[in-house]
C-alpha cells in the first residue's frame, strides 16, 4: 500500500543553499589532477585491470616510480617536471599479484616488494592469504628523455629478481634502512607470520629476525621514523620498535588511539614521518583516528577523527611541516584532510575530484609520496587507477604586529 505523503510538512527550501553546498563537498584547498597511467597518444597505458595503484617512492630528480597489482603487477615511471607530463610502464613483475612497497636506493636503483593475490581495501583474515610468495625486484633507473616533444623514447626492460625473503608467503611492507653493520638495506615484514626481516641490497643475504607479535596480531604496514628506527603496531594496537643497528625490538609501551572498547580491532593503517619536528603520524584502522607519536619522548598524542570514515591513507608531510592524508575505506569516496602542527588544527578538506582535462572522483586509495617541490602524489587503488597530484594552497603569510 502506497504511503500517503500529502499531509507531510515539507523543509522550506532556502535558496541558493544547495549550490553552495554542492561545491564546498570537494577539495576546498589547493588542486587535485589525475594523470592516467600511461603516455596519451604515444603509449599503451596499463591495462585497468592491472592499475591498482599501491605503492609510491620518488628519486632526487623528482621521478616518481610506483607500482600496481591486479592480474599482473606492474613498475612504472612518472615524470611531471619540465617537458614530460607522463607515466610509462616499465615492466611486468609478476602474475595475479602486487606491488607492496617500491624504495629508491641511493644510487637511484629502485626495488619493488611484491605480494601474491590482488589488492584488497583492508588487511585479509588469518587464514584467508592468498597462495603463493612475495620477492625483491631490482631494476635500474629510468633514463630520462630529453623531453617529449620533439625526441624521445623508452625502452622496456625485466626486473631482476634479487631475492625471496620469507619463502611461501608475499610481502606486506617493507622500508629502506641499514643492516647492523650499517649496509644499505631493506626491511620489511612477512603478510602471514608477521614476520620481520633485513635484506642487504647489494648481495641480497637475508635475515629473519622472527614475528612482531606473538598473537599473529599485527599491521601490514610499516614505517622508518626519524630516528631511523623502524615502527609498527601489534595486539591491540601496541607500537613497537626495531632499530636495524642494535638488532632489537621493543615495545615502545604505549598504544596507538581508537575509541574505548575497539582496541583489539585496532592497527595502523598508514604512517608518515615528520623528520624536522621528530614526529611520526599514523592513522588507525579500527576508527580512523589520527595520531602523532613524538619518538625522543616516546609518547603518543591523539589528533582526533578526520572525518566520520574508518580508514586513513596516503598520509604525507609537506615542505611546510602540514600532514595530507585521505580518510575512507572501500566503498567510500575519498576525502582529503589536512593536519596543520602549527595551528594544531585538523580539517576535513572534502571529497576527491579531478576536474582537470577529465571528470574522475577518487573513491580507494593506497598510498603516497612527497615531491620535492612540495605537491603530493596519491596512487588510486581501484580498476583504472591513476596517479593523482595534489598542490596544497600556500599558506597565508600572518600579519605584522
Amino acid at each position: 500500500m502506497p504511503i500517503d505523503l500529502s499531509e507531510r510538512e515539507w523543509p522550506e527550501k532556502v535558496p541558493g543553499l544547495g549550490m553552495s553546498l554542492l561545491h564546498e563537498g570537494y577539495v576546498t584547498e589547493g588542486q587535485m589532477v589525475a594523470m592516467s597511467l600511461g603516455f596519451p597518444g604515444m603509449c599503451l597505458p596499463i591495462p585497468a585491470d592491472e592499475a591498482y595503484v599501491t605503492a609510491l617512492a620518488v628519486d632526487e630528480r623528482r621521478v616518481i616510480y610506483g607500482g600496481t597489482g591486479g592480474r599482473r603487477a606492474h613498475l612504472f615511471a612518472a615524470m611531471t617536471h619540465g617537458l614530460t607530463g607522463a607515466v610509462v610502464d616499465i615492466c611486468v613483475l609478476e602474475e595475479e599479484a602486487r606491488v607492496s612497497s617500491v624504495l629508491v636506493a641511493q644510487d637511484g636503483r629502485v626495488f619493488a616488494t611484491t605480494a601474491p593475490g590482488a589488492p584488497r581495501p583492508a588487511p585479509p583474515k588469518p587464514g584467508t592469504h592468498p597462495d603463493g610468495e612475495g620477492a625483491i625486484y631490482v631494476h635500474e633507473p629510468v633514463k630520462l628523455p630529453y623531453d617529449l616533444v620533439h625526441e624521445w623514447h623508452f625502452f622496456k626492460s625485466p626486473a631482476e629478481k634479487l631475492c625471496t625473503p620469507l619463502p611461501g608467503e608475499g610481502i606486506a611492507c617493507a622500508v629502506p634502512a641499514v643492516d647492523g653493520s650499517g649496509n644499505e638495506a631493506i626491511i620489511g615484514i612477512g603478510e602471514c607470520s608477521g614476520s620481520l626481516f633485513t635484506c642487504t641490497i647489494e648481495s641480497g643475504h637475508t635475515e629473519v629476525h622472527g614475528p612482531v607479535d606473538e598473537k599473529g596480531l599485527f599491521s601490514r604496514v610499516i614505517a622508518r621514523g626519524p630516528d631511523g628506527a623502524v615502527y609498527g603496531t601489534g595486539a591491540l594496537g601496541r607500537l613497537w620498535r626495531f632499530d636495524p643497528l642494535l638488532d632489537g625490538m621493543q615495545d615502545t609501551g604505549v598504544a596507538i588511539p581508537s575509541v574505548a572498547g575497539r582496541a583489539v580491532r585496532n592497527q595502523a593503517d598508514s604512517f608518515a614521518a615528520d623528520r624536522h619536528r621528530r614526529i611520526l603520524y599514523g592513522g588507525g584502522t579500527a576508527d580512523g583516528v589520527l595520531f602523532a607519536y613524538d619518538v625522543d619522548g616516546r609518547s603518543v598524542r591523539c589528533l582526533g577523527k578526520p572525518t566520520c570514515y574508518r580508514g586513513i591513507k596516503g598520509l604525507a608531510v609537506t615542505n611546510d611541516g602540514r600532514l595530507f592524508g585521505i580518510s575512507g575505506r572501500q566503498g567510500d569516496i575519498g576525502h582529503l584532510f589536512c593536519y596543520d602542527p602549527d595551528e594544531h588544527e585538523l580539517r576535513d578538506l572534502g571529497m576527491i575530484a579531478s576536474v582537470i582535462q577529465e571528470r574522475v572522483y577518487g573513491y580507494e586509495f593506497a598510498c603516497s609520496v612527497t615531491g620535492r617541490d612540495g605537491q603530493v602524489y596519491f596512487g588510486e587503488r581501484d580498476r583504472g587507477g591513476h596517479l593523482w597530484m595534489y598542490w596544497p594552497a600556500v599558506r597565508r603569510a600572518a600579519a605584522a604586529e
